[in-house]
């Protein structure tokens, strides 16, 4: 009832089956779930991560192996999308940088590179970039960086997304975890990041109000996390 309540639409994929599936306008009588065939990956390809547009489109990318170029499939709901290539492989989850660009982290053995694929002209830029994660806030023109190797966050203004200059904030975590996956909340004025250590993950929350400090956190226990876990993927409900 609460989620039906809430959210507005939702994304869900069937690696085995290959398909994508969109749920949209959930009403509490249930949740109608219907292929979107126009975004059905080609055989033996598998869909790697998802993201929605500020406007309201979709993207995924993906590949058929990790030795495969990534694939990155762009366009409306409902319409014609764009197929790009991208010559490299795909090394984190897609985000987008406006209505108009796609940024997937990419290697190209052995460097590190952020694939920004522009979906009205095709153009892929490949920039040179070291982060594990991405998250975006289109709306306050943000953008989260989580580092590779150590437990740091910076957030930097979405126009110097890959220029060397000072972050506006850097978000550290005093027991050296590692990042494992960042959301900024539907305004940007929150940003959630989860915290890796061994098996276990944390939640923690950070506000703009307050020079990004943080707000709250949240340990296994208050997650309803037994055991060790492989990944934790964060979403904010609209």
């Amino acid at each position: 009832k609460d989620f039906a309540d809430h959210i507005e639409r939702t994304v869900a994929t069937d690696p085995e089956a290959g398909w994508i599936f969109v749920a949209d306008n959930l009403t509490r009588e249930g949740v109608r779930w219907s292929p979107v065939t126009e975004f059905q990956p080609n055989p033996g390809e598998i869909v790697l991560g998802l993201a929605w547009s500020p406007d309201g489109d979709l993207a995924w990318a993906g590949a058929k192996d990790d030795h495969s170029p990534i694939s990155v499939v762009a366009g409306p709901v409902g319409g014609t999308p764009k197929r790009i290539e991208v010559d490299a492989w795909l090394d984190g989850l897609p985000v987008w940088l406006d209505t108009d660009r796609v940024a997937v982290l990419a290697i190209r053995d052995p460097a590190h590179f952020l694939a920004i694929v522009r979906t009205g002209t095709s153009q892929v830029t490949l920039e040179p970039f070291e982060a594990l994660t991405l998250a975006v806030s289109s709306r306050l023109g943000l953008i989260a960086v989580g580092a590779r190797d150590t437990g740091r966050v910076e957030l930097r203004r979405l126009e110097d997304l890959t220029a060397a200059r000072t972050p506006i904030a850097v978000i550290t975590d005093a027991n050296d975890a590692i990042v494992d996956a960042l959301a900024f909340s539907t305004d940007g004025t929150r940003l959630a990041v989860t915290w890796r250590q061994s098996n276990s993950v944390r939640v923690a929350l950070y506000d703009q109000s307050t020079g990004w400090q943080e707000l709250a956190r949240f340990g296994p226990a208050e997650l309803g996390i037994e055991g060790p876990v492989s990944t934790i993927e964060l979403a904010w409900r609209p």
